[in-house]
């Protein structure tokens, strides 16, 4: 059973340890954890006095050591939530007392480190952090599997009495990420503007909004299908949308990369499901859009492509200005290499 596993047991059953810390991808899951801890507690009553919710910058050693001494009122428990503390950045006083405090928690305290960061990692060099492994639950929230995210999908459209297929939620996912923060109003979106009662392709198409990277297997597609007009224009689209090049750039060189693995797959006569795990796809489907595209162009190009890639990286940081130039002469130079 894994920590989050645990947690979820925790919150089940109501009842909880003496330290958790919640940290990792998903936004959804680790707000939605945190809720239902704070909720668990607010129910026992007194929550001005028996919960103490602060954060990092307004933290003080001396208003956690009164928080821990302090007995319950009227009630068996307490809850101390302090958010996003970075324990590698902790003020002199912090530094000497909070290891000592969470090295004694009261039997009526729990206490929950959380972090509202999607990028934040504990450094697990530290004396306190190993502290805090030993002794509490840390639970690194990850995204959803392919088919909790799946099941996670069709129940939010039936919420909105609206069905949608497994190949059709996976193809929501491919577009739009498979973070839930970001699937849960494209899901609102989708639902609300559309009247039948099943969601097809189309209506995803119509509404969703999709990624940086959705956009970029597309791109990716038109030139690998020698489709150079719309390649540059699906370029041109994403300038006017504001993307950064250099972030353009990189997208499209993972999928490049991509593109040269799959290539590698297919020619040792690997499978669709190989080189989805190989690429770290969720579902097949963006799995089979890659192979397409692989069949449609030689080994040779693809090593090539790889190298301008990454040779456009290079010069796009060497502080030579006029970056979006530079993508465009990028995709006439893959289009050059294919003939």
């Amino acid at each position: 059973m894994s920590n989050t596993d645990i947690l979820k047991k925790n919150i089940a059953s109501d009842d909880f340890g003496r330290l958790y810390f919640i940290y990792g991808e998903e936004a959804y899951l680790r707000e939605y954890y945190k809720s239902q801890i704070i909720t668990a507690f607010e129910k026992d009553g007194f929550s001005d006095f028996n919960m103490l919710i602060c954060d990092a910058d307004s933290t003080s050693a001396e208003e956690l050591e009164g928080f821990f001494d302090g007995l319950p009122m009227m009630a068996q428990r307490k809850l101390l939530v302090i958010n996003d503390l970075d324990i590698a950045k902790l003020n002199e006083n912090m530094k000497e007392k909070l290891p000592k405090l969470l090295a004694d928690i009261p039997d009526y305290l729990t206490v929950l480190f959380y972090y509202s960061s999607s990028e934040y990692k504990p450094d697990k060099r530290l004396t306190i952090w190993k502290l805090i492994d030993k002794n509490g639950l840390v639970c690194v929230i990850e995204r959803a599997a392919r088919s909790d995210l799946v099941a996670w999908i069709k129940r939010r459209f039936k919420s909105w009495n609206k069905t949608i297929s497994t190949e059709n939620a996976e193809y929501l996912m491919f577009l739009c990420g498979d973070l839930m923060v970001n699937l849960i109003s494209e899901i609102e979106k989708i639902a609300s503007g559309t009247n039948s009662d099943e969601i097809q392709k189309r209506h995803i198409d119509l509404l969703a909004s999709p990624t940086l990277e959705a956009q970029i297997f597309d791109l990716g597609e038109m030139v690998t299908s020698k489709k150079h007009k719309e390649a540059l224009e699906i370029l041109d689209k994403l300038i006017k949308l504001r993307y950064e090049p250099i972030a353009i750039n990189a997208v499209l060189s993972k999928q490049i990369g991509r593109l040269y693995m799959a290539k590698l797959a297919l020619n040792n006569g690997k499978s669709e499901d190989y080189i989805a795990k190989l690429c770290g796809f969720k579902s097949k489907y963006p799995a089979t859009l890659l192979c397409k595209s692989a069949r449609k162009c030689s080994l040779e190009w693809t090593r090539k492509a790889v190298k301008a890639c990454y040779q456009n990286d290079l010069e796009m940081k060497s502080n030579i200005p006029d970056n979006e130039r530079k993508l465009f002469f990028l995709l006439c130079t893959l289009a050059q290499e294919g003939k």
